[in-house]
């Protein structure tokens, strides 16, 4: 997340790290099933967050605050 999803952004980059937490977040939803921990939970939680960021990041087209998004 701090890496791809930063203060600086590259849009090809949002959309790599959007497959690679929808992947992360399939693989929490098998663990989730076979059984609840208080950790599971807090890791999916985790993961759900990370995809809104994501998603918002993707979505706003323009730098703006302290986010600046770097076309290459």
């Amino acid at each position: 997340m701090w890496k791809y999803v930063g203060i600086i952004r590259q849009p090809e980059m949002l959309a790599e790290t959007r497959v690679t937490l929808s992947n992360i977040q399939r693989d929490i939803e098998d663990i989730y099933t076979r059984g609840i921990t208080a950790d599971i939970v807090e890791l999916r939680n985790l993961a759900q967050v990370a995809i809104l960021i994501a998603e918002a990041a993707h979505g706003r087209k323009e730098s703006i605050g302290a986010h600046y998004i770097e076309t290459v």
